[in-house]
């Protein structure tokens, strides 16, 4: 920025502050031609300033900005995770009832058997419960088939899974304990 003087204005002296290579920045006019290099500095500096403020506030943006889309990701990222560690618990809850259910049929697993059943290594945490109930017919005799319902419940998670089939259990078949 420099002071240039004219000399097509009425006045003797007077001049135009003349701003260069300063991006934004209108031509500014003096109102008389006694300004003094202070003056014409200020107003430099106060161009500077106002441009860096710019800068620093585009930047704080952007920061705000990108902080924002890091938290949609991460928490997206989270929201998978769980969803994924559900299914898997679900999947499995799903293939011991499958198995709990085969055991009975099989009189591996004796329907009498009441309350809740731990399962054996690898699989602690995990707790099957037989519930059995018979079926009639319409006219109230037994039809001897029986509605076997198998609960599955992880201990460390509020996962139940139930698992019920009408099954025909042999009588003659004896069950062997539940540790297989």
């Amino acid at each position: 920025m420099r002071w240039v003087p004219s000399s097509s204005h009425p006045r003797n002296g007077a001049g135009v502050l003349a701003l260069l290579s300063l991006p934004g920045v209108s031509l500014g006019r003096a109102s008389s031609g006694k300004r003094g290099a202070c003056q014409t500095a200020a107003v430099g500096t106060t161009a500077r300033l106002a441009h860096h403020g710019s800068v620093l506030l585009e930047v704080i943006l952007a920061l705000a900005l990108f902080v924002t889309a890091a938290a949609i990701v991460t928490s997206g990222m989270n929201a998978s995770t769980e969803s994924l560690e559900r299914q898997r618990l679900n999947t499995h809850a799903a293939n011991l009832a499958a198995t709990a259910l085969a055991e009975v049929q099989l009189g591996i697993r004796s329907p009498a058997l009441a309350g809740e059943q731990p399962f054996l290594t690898p699989f602690e945490k995990w707790t099957a419960e037989t519930v059995i109930t018979p079926t009639e017919t319409e006219t109230g005799a037994a039809s001897g088939l029986l509605r076997v319902e198998v609960i599955i419940r992880h201990q460390e998670s509020p996962l139940v899974r139930r698992l019920t089939q009408v099954i025909r259990v042999d009588p003659n078949r004896s069950a062997l304990p539940a540790a297989f």
